[in-house]
């Protein structure tokens, strides 16, 4: 290896383990400032699949910031529905999301047989700043509340999916 290609390759190195813009090591710089003519952004994503005793288990929710909203599952043949809402209720339900923790938990390691895997993804309205992705099995202690927060906004916008949700 020459001189020049092994100073690059320590420069490289040097560089990574410097601290980011937001104090953390190997951090990436915030994305850049863009236009936004199309307001159509993720704001949450939640998941719930896995095997039970009763089958296979799907069910998908995405809610975008314009108020576009897709509740899709895998329930006794599959069904899709689509939605619009008022973005302000959006707004509401990354608010309430936040105030109960979910921009904030971790993975809960739970393991629990015949009971689906639910992830929820929940994206900051700030555009500098990421999601939060975490996942869990029972919705016990703080989770309680971030499944009913969710529970109540497919109650308010959906029909019940073919054969029950059950999560």
């Amino acid at each position: 290896m020459s001189h020049a290609q092994l100073a690059t390759v320590l420069l490289t190195l040097s560089l990574a383990v410097l601290p980011g813009p937001d104090g953390v090591r190997g951090a990436e710089p915030p994305p850049p400032l863009c236009p936004n003519p199309i307001p159509h952004e993720p704001v949450v994503l939640y998941e719930v699949t896995g095997g039970t005793l009763s089958g296979s288990f799907d069910y998908f929710l995405s809610v975008y910031s314009d108020g576009t909203s897709r509740l899709s599952s895998y329930l006794g043949g599959g069904s899709s529905q689509f939605t619009g809402v008022d973005p302000s209720e959006v707004d509401d339900l990354r608010q309430a999301l936040a105030q109960a923790g979910a921009l904030s938990q971790c993975d809960q390691p739970d393991l629990t047989s015949d009971t689906p895997l639910q992830t929820l993804t929940v994206f900051r309205s700030n555009p500098t700043r990421r999601s939060n992705t975490f996942s869990w099995f029972t919705s016990d202690g703080d989770l309680a509340e971030i499944q009913s927060i969710l529970d109540a906004f497919i109650g308010a916008h959906f029909e019940p999916p073919p054969g029950g949700k059950g999560s």
